[in-house]
């Protein structure tokens, strides 16, 4: 806890600044989300070779993130609602948020996004992973969360992945470079 708390304060500095400083973490921790769901699907529908494809992917994030999210994160919440950082540290965060500070559901979200990206598309993923990355400090800097809500929801994004990937992975189409010959993170020839 005491690493996790000198974390925050080390992001969380960066708050007060300037008024531009704070619009900017705004809009990363805050409306950035909305951008990489938006190009998330739009890679989901841009995969060539087929509906077959499309759909697979698809149905992939689907359960992933019903693993992560639905089943893994949730069942964290009802066991443990660990307070946000503005609740114990008594400060003025730039936005509220009323769900429990561990793990953070925007990270868990958009890293499950981006290793199915990862996945298929190794320049992308990297990229996409990146601005998830960048979303979820932004919101440790906006006082929103602790910086191993950040690292919970990663790990938690990673299992899921690895679990729904396990389960499906059988079900790919054919037209799929086969990753398994090529090791775990090849870019797919789609």
């Amino acid at each position: 806890m005491a690493l996790d708390l000198l974390l925050f304060k080390f992001f969380n500095n960066l708050l007060g600044i300037s008024g531009f400083l704070d619009g900017v973490i705004i809009f990363f921790a805050n409306y950035f989300f909305y951008f990489l769901v938006f190009f998330g699907f739009w890679f989901i529908f841009q995969i060539s070779k087929g509906l077959k494809n499309k759909i697979f992917v698809l149905i992939f994030f689907i359960l992933a993130l019903i693993v992560s999210k639905g089943i893994i994160t949730s069942t964290i919440y009802f066991f443990y609602n660990r307070p946000r950082p503005f609740e114990v540290l008594d400060f003025e965060p730039l936005f509220l948020n009323n769900y429990p500070s561990f793990p953070s559901g925007h990270t868990v979200f958009l890293f499950v996004f981006g290793f199915i990206i990862f996945y298929f598309n190794r320049r992308l993923g990297w990229w996409f992973l990146g601005f998830s990355l960048l979303n979820s400090v932004a919101r440790v800097v906006a006082g929103v969360h602790w910086p191993t809500d950040i690292i919970g929801g990663v790990v938690i994004s990673f299992l899921s992945f690895l679990i729904t990937l396990k389960l499906i992975k059988k079900y790919q189409p054919e037209n799929f470079s086969n990753q398994s010959s090529q090791g775990f993170f090849k870019e797919a020839q789609i």
